[in-house]
């Protein structure tokens, strides 16, 4: 449920990932078919309809860590902890992918530069944005 007073954003973070026709139009646009976007209706506290929302599932799940300039700590082989250093992506492992989980990273959802442009230049709203290096 969103705050009537508000327009609910074009994603947001519940359990789930909830994101709008904007932000599913630019997904399909990078990787059409790849991913799973689930219609929901939002709905304001009162009941009414407050916008079309998709729960947004990411398919593409990947080991994207440049293991030899990473400095960040991979604990027990089985996940990257940024408290204890620097992530860098390796491009390669990246390939193709527009959107995708790091099998290592939590919670790991990111984004290649052209579909995170295309969220700003549109003025998509609730998402935050952080660069990391990829080589």
């Amino acid at each position: 449920m969103v705050q009537q007073t508000l327009p609910p954003p074009d994603t947001f973070l519940s359990e789930v990932i909830f994101v709008s026709d904007a932000f599913k139009d630019i997904v399909e646009r990078h990787e059409p078919g790849v991913h799973q976007f689930f219609p929901v209706e939002v709905v304001y506290k009162d009941g009414s309809f407050a916008r079309q929302m998709y729960f947004f599932n990411i398919c593409n799940r990947l080991d994207t860590m440049d293991r030899d300039r990473a400095t960040a700590e991979l604990r027990n082989g089985i996940m990257w902890d940024p408290r204890t250093g620097d992530f860098a992506f390796s491009l390669e492992k990246i390939g193709s992918a527009h959107v995708w989980k790091d099998k290592h990273v939590h919670p790991g959802r990111f984004f290649s530069s052209a579909v995170a442009d295309e969220f700003k230049s549109q003025g998509l709203t609730g998402i935050s944005l952080h660069p990391y290096p990829a080589v």
